[in-house]
C-alpha cells in the first residue's frame, strides 16, 4: 500500500491521521510520520484503525514477518535506553 491508499483506508474507517494521533495522546502530526518513516507504535495504531496488521501494510519494514506489540515495545524501549534517536 502506498501512503495515499493508507490515508484513504483510514478515512473510510471514520478516522483521520490527526484524530488518531490525538485519540492516542500524540501530537497532531505524529501518527502521519509512519507514512514516511518507520514508527512502530504509530504503525500499530494505523493498522488497528483499518483492520490490518502493520506487516501487511509495510512488508518492507517487517522483513522477518509478523511481530507482536510486546516485541515492538521492547525494541523501542531498548533503543530509547541506548540513546538512539537523539
Amino acid at each position: 500500500m502506498d501512503k495515499h491508499d493508507i490515508t484513504a483506508a483510514v478515512h473510510r474507517n471514520g478516522w483521520s491521521l490527526r484524530r488518531l494521533s490525538e485519540a492516542h495522546g500524540f501530537r497532531p502530526c505524529s501518527i502521519g510520520r509512519a507514512l514516511h518513516m518507520p514508527y512502530p507504535n504509530a504503525e500499530w495504531i494505523i493498522a488497528d484503525a483499518i483492520g490490518m496488521k502493520p506487516w501487511e501494510i509495510w512488508p518492507e519494514r517487517y522483513p522477518n514477518g509478523p511481530t507482536d506489540r510486546a516485541t515492538v515495545r521492547r525494541r523501542c524501549t531498548k533503543r530509547a535506553a541506548n540513546g538512539a534517536g537523539r
